[in-house]
């Protein structure tokens, strides 16, 4: 997925997963800060390097991971200390950025560490070295990246950028001299929000910013960014910004199309009063309707069996597990669970398959249909049909029934 000079010699620590959460790539920062070798990285599985190589912080990487991947949503943390082979390390800022492929599903992670002391990015020199390679390259095959020093002035002036801004219609002479401010760039729509959100960030004592806006090109079309920036100060006790912005149109298309989809889903199914969820490769709820949201609580990122049946495994029967291990394109099951308020309730689910473009079964969509109150009805009549039978059979006298006049 990732394999370039840019991203080897990242002052930031990347590390990318695939669509299986096999390592593919484990940048040359990354092995300074975790004092190991891309080499034992590569190619293992997610669970198997966390607990082998990050024991100390492996719960807390996991479950950000995990909330990236279901939410599919930029997740990122501050502060997260951890230490390798016995050496204490400086404290971490992790962001997890999850990849979709054309259908909008989860194709792989993008994870930035940045280990925050002052070391954790290099000078500018390494950024000249760098720049020249970075037109060629992109952080993943549809997310170029661009390397970016700030200063902390207002309008945020451009001190470094590198070559392959050219990729959007400017030049590096005219954002470095600043005849370009780089909030000049910034969606006019966006930049009182991104103002915002910089002056809040700057009263806090974090140094690891992130956020999601718009640039516009020379020609004045907009384009989706992620930046990821570190705060740092210099010896003159002014402070720069050091980090990359990355393009990330298509999945910011594929993020607005899937809100219009689900929020048609919302309107549809909350008006016949059926739950709706989506439900991952690994039995987390990604996505839940209002229905099931007022019958079971906030269920979203949480396991669906814990989740719905309080139970610490996947349910016997599950109708998802069925379309996950079998294939099936319908499975209907009656299941028996607890409300919100420990209530028991019976559902109808009915499970189908959501599959990418390659037609691998991705996650399930599952309707809920409430049925407590037809159950209700029908333990009753059990209950008075056993009731008369008992009364029939304990009866001291003969009982005969007449049907039809016989």
């Amino acid at each position: 997925m990732i394999d370039s000079y840019i991203v080897q010699n990242s002052p930031i620590g990347i590390f990318v997963v695939d669509k299986n959460d096999s390592f593919t790539v484990f940048n040359r920062s990354m092995e300074s800060i975790c004092e190991v070798s891309a080499d034992d990285i590569i190619g293992g599985g997610l669970d198997h390097v966390f607990s082998e190589h990050f024991p100390v912080w492996e719960n807390e990487l996991k479950e950000l991971f995990q909330e990236a991947k279901s939410s599919l949503e930029t997740v990122a943390e501050e502060n997260i200390p951890f230490s390798d082979r016995g050496k204490e390390l400086n404290l971490s800022s992790v962001t997890f950025f999850p990849v979709v492929d054309d259908s909008g599903f989860y194709d792989g992670m993008v994870c930035y560490v940045g280990e925050i002391c002052e070391e954790g990015f290099r000078e500018k020199g390494l950024l000249d070295e760098i720049s020249g390679a970075s037109k060629e390259v992109s952080v993943e095959k549809d997310i170029p990246v661009v390397i970016f020093r700030w200063s902390a002035e207002k309008g945020r002036p451009v001190l470094f950028v590198s070559d392959n801004i050219s990729q959007v219609g400017y030049t590096k002479e005219e954002l470095e001299s600043g005849t370009i401010k780089y909030i000049d760039i910034v969606h006019p729509e966006d930049r009182k929000m991104l103002l915002a959100d910089f002056e809040s960030f700057e009263t806090t004592d974090r140094v690891y910013f992130s956020d999601d806006y718009r640039l516009l090109n020379r020609s004045g079309d907009s384009f989706w960014v992620n930046e990821i920036s570190l705060l740092k100060k210099k010896d003159d006790s002014s402070f720069i910004y050091d980090g990359i912005v990355i393009d990330k149109t298509d999945r910011k298309k594929a993020e607005l199309s899937l809100k219009d989809e689900r929020d048609r889903l919302e309107r549809i199914s909350s008006g016949m009063g059926l739950g709706l969820a989506v439900i991952s490769r690994d039995f987390r709820t990604i996505w839940a309707n209002d229905v099931l949201r007022d019958i079971f609580g906030d269920v979203e990122n949480k396991l669906c069996y814990g989740a719905y049946n309080k139970r610490s495994k996947v349910c016997d029967g599950c109708a998802v597990r069925e379309v996950f291990d079998k294939g099936l394109d319908r499975v209907v099951r009656e299941q028996q669970g607890f409300d919100r308020n420990g209530n028991p309730m019976w559902s109808e689910i009915i499970a189908t398959p959501i599959k990418d473009s390659d037609g691998n079964i991705t996650a399930a969509m599952q309707v809920v249909i409430p049925v407590t109150k037809r159950k209700m009805r029908e333990l009753e009549l059990n209950e008075n049909r056993a009731r008369i039978e008992s009364i029939l059979r304990s009866a001291p006298v003969g009982i005969g029934v007449i049907k039809d006049g016989k």
